[in-house]
């Protein structure tokens, strides 16, 4: 997973095959262990949307015809991202994680703090641009 760029609205990110059928990978795990319930509280979507959500970008890989894709992710969407990798990497125990996901624990923990990143620079965007606005209503009313 690579990040192309980033607005305070949505991001840009290059992804493949296989960052997919980590996800993939990880969403299993995770319904598996909040079975029981806690799952939408702690993703903040239903397992359905989420899987469908992975399921949409694997078909837009393979429609490419490539093995990676730069995409379009909101706010949103990205935050179900987090939200995700965040209880694969802190919430829940997963036995035999690199056998079961496809990668250490470690890598995850990467992919999660890159995440956690472009959240970061979306708000930090966002919040400069309320500023902008803000200070532009500002000079108009002192000009009056």
């Amino acid at each position: 997973m690579k990040i192309a760029q980033i607005t305070y609205k949505k991001a840009e990110i290059q992804l493949s095959l296989e960052d997919i059928e980590i996800f993939q990978n990880i969403l299993k795990e995770v319904q598996l262990v909040l079975e029981d319930g806690g799952f939408e509280t702690r993703v903040t979507v239903s397992p359905r949307l989420a899987s469908g959500f992975f399921e949409s970008i694997l078909q837009e890989i393979k429609e490419s015809g490539e093995s990676q894709i730069i995409i379009s992710l909101s706010k949103l969407e990205i935050v179900l991202l987090n939200n995700l990798l965040n209880e694969a990497s802190n919430g829940i125990k997963i036995p035999n994680f690199k056998e079961k996901i496809g990668v250490e624990h470690k890598e995850v923990k990467n992919i999660l703090s890159l995440v956690n990143k472009v959240i970061n620079e979306m708000d930090s965007l966002k919040e400069s641009r309320r500023a902008s606005i803000f200070s532009q209503i500002q000079i108009k009313k002192f000009k009056r």
